[in-house]
């Protein structure tokens, strides 16, 4: 066993990534142009299309889950995840020996394919750079010292340049998929936010639409709400974050529509505190996968696990620099501790 005050080889060489994976999340550099609302529907170099007429629109209000009831229709928001499944499997090609399919992966994230429908239409990359997200994020910002926080890591990763450039097809995949659901999570996060501030109940419909997503065979496999049931079957938690996380929305809704001001600040108050869950179960989830790459001598997977852990929640990130700073010779003792965080 690892006792504290002499850490094995291999806890030491951990630690070192450990390391080296914070600081490259807290250099993130100058990216790329902002894109339009409006880009043209183009074709990539393997076939992938974005189709030039727009599905059309549906009447009514969006169908409940069982928990939550929308009073409006937020048919494009459910179709957001919809766009994220897509670019997951394009990254998962690297699984079978292929090349990244990064050009079809970039015309996703730019334009969407999914979230069209009548006159309306949503890019995840025009959200992601909006200047309202520094409004929305200050303190993700400032720690990142970049207003395009949510953008810039991402384009590097399906580039492969700047801050990815030394990633493996692997770690590619993995940071595209955890940049793009970040993104989500931001999104649905800007409508709760919104919501409580303005008491708008429509927000929140929103809010919830993008946090569920599509509806697929009587369940909802696509977005951030699958991420959290994943988490409680990974920690043996059923029902401790989802269907918590979808009543603190209906509550929410409902306070909004009373114009309750305080009603409102606790329902969000319990969303926000289901949403970190999801994230911190992700990170500890990352940082376990990590620590068993470690013992068995495979610091490659333990450097992407970590990395993937790292990204999971800006509020971890933010965080993680304090605790190298408190030590510089870790014990088992103490990369369980961060587990437990």
């Amino acid at each position: 066993m690892v006792r504290g005050t002499r850490p094995s080889v291999i806890l030491r060489g951990l630690f070192l990534v450990l390391a080296f994976a914070a600081a490259c999340l807290m250099e993130i550099h100058a990216g790329t142009a902002r894109i339009g609302q409006g880009s043209a529907s183009r074709p990539t170099a393997s076939g992938l299309f974005i189709p030039a007429g727009l599905a059309p629109a549906t009447s009514g209000s969006t169908k409940s889950d069982g928990i939550f009831k929308p009073n409006t229709n937020r048919e494009i928001y459910q179709k957001i995840s919809t766009d994220y499944q897509e670019i997951v499997a394009l990254t998962n090609q690297v699984n079978e020996g292929k090349p990244l399919p990064a050009a079809e992966i970039l015309l996703l994230y730019e334009a969407g394919k999914h979230t069209r429908i009548g006159l309306q239409s949503r890019s995840l990359r025009v959200w992601a750079r909006e200047a309202e997200r520094s409004e929305d994020f200050p303190e993700a910002v400032a720690f990142y010292k970049n207003p395009t926080f949510l953008d810039e890591p991402l384009m590097d990763a399906i580039a492969g340049a700047r801050t990815a450039k030394d990633y493996t097809p692997a770690q590619r995949r993995q940071a595209i998929q955890r940049g793009v659901e970040r993104i989500i999570y931001h999104w649905s996060r800007h409508y709760i936010q919104r919501g409580t501030a303005e008491m708008n109940a429509g927000f929140i419909d929103e809010a919830w639409a993008i946090y569920v997503g599509e509806q697929k065979g009587g369940t909802y496999p696509n977005s951030v709400a699958a991420t959290a049931q994943s988490m409680e079957a990974r920690f043996k938690r059923t029902g401790s974050v989802d269907e918590p996380l979808r009543r603190g929305m209906s509550q929410l809704q409902k306070a909004a529509a009373d114009k309750n001001a305080t009603a409102c600040a606790a329902a969000a108050s319990e969303i926000y505190s289901r949403f970190h869950a999801i994230f911190y179960l992700g990170t500890a989830y990352n940082l376990n996968e990590a620590l068993k790459g470690a013992q068995a001598g495979n610091l490659e997977n333990a450097k992407t696990a970590i990395a993937m852990g790292l990204l999971s929640t800006d509020r971890f990130n933010r965080r993680w620099p304090k605790l190298i700073q408190r030590r510089t010779r870790p014990s088992l003792r103490t990369i369980r501790a961060i587990h437990r965080v």
